[in-house]
């Protein structure tokens, strides 16, 4: 790492750390590393730990905290250019502040012995490279965000505020901070370069330093998921195709246009005059669907307990997102033996060199097609499923890290 290092004297144990603060099931970094965590216990030959501050079996709920819903009532009061004066004070405020709480002297004393630390959360990266690494450690961070995470915070704030927040100062100023980071550690890990694809969109400068980094600093890891415990049941698929059509078609996932819901939508309608094709969604967002405008599609709303059972019960899904950086849905899609019809951006590229499995298409127009074509000829299940087990398990994923491991220890 470029940076200053400390000159603790801590013996470096040759070992990889992935630290987050919080492991449970589900997406984003919690989950990522607490499906590695499952398949990484039943191996002790391991050269990686997963190091984490609490651990749930349940689906995270977020709720923000009191300071977080009093700087949303504040920013709520203001116009979006005075939003994002004030988001700059804070930010200021934050840095000075956050080093003391983010990590204990029991925890850092932890970190310090690992010769490679892999950081899932960028803010806590950077905290720990300016104010506690050693010599000798090298020092990466993975991010799990489809778009940069400058953009995505700024987003995130607009989100729960259900508002607008200009950008013209913020979002510059935030994206050099975020290269800058990015250039001081030892490198970045992903599940293929194409996962970052989304990052510093519309801030040249800003991507060609990215660009560059991943030339000279970059490590993939491919991801896998858990399989997927259900079977193609008759009576689900009776229940969301009550009309007994030839084929169902099935979109799950948030009902917003960064997922690209309303191109979903936009396929139902192309698609209406296709009479044995039944369109499914599940899910739940900012787009509103009206059953009376789509009259071959069955609106399941959102399915907490018995999803897996839907997304094995349909012919085929389809995941048309407009930034993508490595989507879980595609995998556990795979596990259960439905192929999918994807769009060709981001992470979903890398599913290019499979012949089978996954199908890409580049505009809306091709989706229709891509989707009829697809329909036509369907792969057989078991084989979506051999292609899962051999590239995206859970047992595929330990050695991806595994390797992840000795490629980082061994990197000059």
């Amino acid at each position: 790492m470029s940076g200053p290092k400390s000159e603790n004297n801590a013996v470096l144990n040759g070992r990889v750390a992935h630290i987050v603060e919080h492991i449970r099931p589900g997406g984003g970094p919690s989950g990522y590393l607490y499906n590695l965590s499952s398949v990484a216990d039943k191996h002790p030959e391991r050269l990686f730990d997963i190091l984490y501050a609490t651990r749930s079996e349940e689906r995270s709920h977020w709720k923000g905290s009191a300071r977080f819903e009093l700087i949303l009532k504040i920013l709520r009061a203001v116009s979006p250019v005075f939003r994002e004066f004030l988001l700059l004070l804070i930010q200021g405020w934050n840095r000075k502040r956050q080093p003391r709480f983010v990590f204990s002297p029991e925890f850092t004393q932890k970190l310090n012995h690992y010769t490679c630390l892999v950081f899932h959360d960028v803010f806590k990266a950077r905290i720990y490279a300016d104010n506690f690494s050693i010599k000798g450690q090298g020092i990466f961070v993975m991010p799990h965000s489809p778009s940069d995470i400058s953009m995505e915070s700024i987003e995130d704030y607009e989100n729960f505020l259900g508002g607008e927040i200009k950008k013209s100062i913020l979002l510059p100023k935030m994206q050099f901070e975020e290269i800058d980071l990015y250039e001081k550690l030892d490198g970045i890990v992903a599940p293929s370069k194409y996962a970052l694809e989304g990052y510093f969109d519309g801030n040249s400068p800003v991507r060609a330093r990215l660009d560059h980094l991943l030339i000279n600093k970059f490590h993939s890891v491919v991801t896998g998921v858990n399989l997927k415990a259900a079977s193609r049941q008759e009576n689900y698929r009776t229940h969301i195709n009550p009309f007994g059509k030839k084929y169902i078609v099935g979109y799950f996932g948030r009902f917003n246009e960064q997922k690209g819901f309303d191109r979903y939508l936009k396929l139902v309608k192309a698609l209406e005059k296709e009479t044995n094709i039944q369109f499914v969604c599940a899910g739940a967002g900012g787009i509103e669907v009206g059953s009376d405008n789509y009259k071959n599609l069955n609106n399941l709303g959102w399915i907490a307990d018995d999803i897996a059972e839907y997304m094995a019960s349909v012919d085929l899904i389809v995941a048309p997102n407009r930034v993508c950086y490595f989507d879980l849905a595609i995998l556990e899609s795979l596990s259960l033996g439905t192929p999918v019809v994807a769009s060709a951006v981001g992470g979903n590229k890398y599913f290019s060199r499979f012949a089978e499995g996954v199908y890409l298409f580049e505009s809306d127009v091709d989706l229709a097609e891509t989707v009829l074509a697809t329909l036509s000829n369907l792969p057989a299940r078991a084989v979506v499923q051999t292609m899962y087990n051999e590239n995206f398990s859970t047992e595929r994923f330990y050695d991806n890290h595994q390797q992840l491991a000795i490629d980082l220890l061994n990197q000059p």
